[in-house]
């Protein structure tokens, strides 16, 4: 059986960078991004190999650009928020 690496990194990345480019970002920005991926949160934020992958290819995108990372960290984060308040 092969070995299969598995990252959700396409599923978030145009949306993450679209909203990272658009002229209308703002400083709340990342958590309107974050909210775009309500019920998949758990795709990035899991302690599961798969998030880590999603996590990892994610910052890798930021890895020449301080500002992108930051957001993308920002977005993450947020994510992390928004499960926290789904589970209280």
């Amino acid at each position: 059986m092969k070995n299969t690496r598995i990252t959700y990194e396409g599923f978030f990345a145009n949306q993450i960078l679209s909203d990272f480019y658009s002229p209308d970002r703002h400083s709340d920005s990342a958590m309107d991004c974050a909210d775009k991926f309500r019920d998949d949160e758990w795709k990035i934020t899991d302690e599961a190999p798969y998030a880590a992958h999603t996590r990892s290819d994610l910052y890798d995108l930021g890895k020449n650009d301080k500002a992108l990372l930051e957001f993308i960290t920002d977005v993450i984060n947020c994510m992390r928020y928004n499960r926290s308040m789904e589970m209280e």
